[in-house]
């Protein structure tokens, strides 16, 4: 059967969520950005700022340059997040084979029930509606054989636009785009391709494969199949949102140790950040669980608007937590969640928050390669050197742990 898959972005997302919320702003030049009053950078640009040179991730002066007239908005991730719940909810009303790519983006697998709305274009056009009528905002569709493609039609058909292309019509649509709107082909890549004489997928196609493979290796494959519009990726149906994460740890003995318990409500602060950076989620609450030595559990929250995947900031509100419960008996187990779960913006908004961003990204990368902890915090320590010296060490990836199961 042959395949319909449906590329739906939203148009200027942050910048057209500020401009229906207040009208004044619509038609004018409209930036998003932290706060005004601190050094931060252009994380959204409206239609209108962008026909006059500015450009995502520029500095606020930089943008002032090029638009004087520009309105400056602070961002509200919390606001674009739940509008996009309530974009992906009348996307769902379609098919139940979506995938959410991002806060503004995804797919729909429309494989075999495109007829039952009267055809492509209507099901599209349709899908617009809907989303205009419930958030006031306006998308770009693409509608082709494969993701790949439908992602090329909607980039080439913003904004506002719907546009279809029928797999025989696939060839043909492919053979005069500029190589550099392939979506995995950078700036640095397609500079490379040019320097070999090609610079559209036409030109891609007059070399072999072998061409391609010799001197790019795998990924010369995919440019050689992404040129002539082939892609056999699945849409990948995104479950449903968790309400929370977190995690717990049973102590290899009862303390009352207040740095050993410090470092290790931190490492479990640390690991909650990480798995809410891989689903690219903040949270609204905080949750810490103590358990004594004589079994008494004491649970308590407190409500953060905005929480990161940021484990420092995480563990600032679970120590205070901690602290309020006046210990005085050993502790058994910690633990801790962040709850009220909803999508962060793609993009930080401060300088400090992009820096430490890319400083976990790379952390988040290391460890995936490399196995658990290659990389960690020096405040683990503390844990480490103590769990090291007992028995009976838990599983959390300690080498001496390690050496001692491998019978080293």
């Amino acid at each position: 059967m042959e395949r319909v898959i449906l590329h739906l972005d939203m148009d200027a997302y942050f910048a057209s969520v500020e401009q229906q919320l207040n009208p004044a702003l619509r038609g004018k030049p409209v930036i998003v950005c932290g706060n005004p009053n601190l050094r931060t950078v252009v994380a959204a640009a409206s239609y209108e700022a962008k026909r006059k040179g500015v450009k995502t991730g520029m500095s606020i002066r930089e943008a002032l340059d090029v638009c004087p007239d520009v309105r400056i908005v602070p961002g509200d991730p919390i606001r674009y997040a739940e509008t996009s719940k309530e974009i992906f909810r009348c996307a769902s009303d379609f098919t139940d084979r979506l995938e959410v790519a991002s806060i503004d983006e995804g797919f729909l697998d429309l494989t075999g029930i495109a007829d039952l709305w009267g055809g492509k274009s209507a099901l599209g056009a349709a899908l617009k509606r809907r989303i205009r009528q419930r958030t006031g905002l306006p998308c770009t569709i693409g509608i082709a054989p494969n993701k790949l493609v439908a992602k090329i039609v909607a980039d080439r058909a913003k904004p506002d636009g719907l546009q279809v292309v029928e797999p025989g019509d696939v060839p043909a649509y492919m053979a005069h785009l500029p190589v550099e709107e392939i979506p995995g082909i950078g700036p640095r890549l397609s500079s490379r391709l040019a320097d070999l004489g090609i610079t559209t997928c036409a030109d891609v196609r007059k070399m072999g494969e072998q061409f391609f493979t010799s001197r790019f290796g795998a990924y010369g494959s995919f440019i050689f199949r992404a040129a002539h519009g082939q892609d056999d990726t699945p849409v990948v149906v995104t479950p449903p949102e968790p309400k929370s994460m977190g995690h717990s740890y049973t102590l290899p003995f009862d303390t009352l140790d207040f740095a050993f318990l410090r470092s290790v409500l931190f490492r479990l602060c640390e690991q909650v950040a990480s798995r809410m950076r891989q689903g690219e989620f903040c949270g609204n609450v905080v949750t810490c669980v103590v358990r004594l030595s004589d079994f008494t559990t004491i649970v308590r929250q407190r409500v953060c608007r905005g929480i990161p995947p940021d484990g420092r900031r995480i563990f600032h509100a679970a120590w205070e937590l901690f602290l309020s419960f006046s210990v005085s008996r050993p502790v058994r187990l910690l633990g801790v969640s962040v709850g009220g779960l909803h999508h962060s913006s793609d993009m930080p908004l401060f300088p400090d928050e992009i820096r430490r961003e890319h400083l976990y990204r790379c952390v988040d990368d290391t460890n995936a390669r490399f196995g658990e902890e290659s990389v960690f915090p020096a405040t683990f320590l503390m844990e480490k050197q103590v769990a090291a010296r007992v028995v009976k060490t838990h599983a959390f990836s300690f080498w001496q742990f390690r050496e001692r199961k491998n019978g080293r």
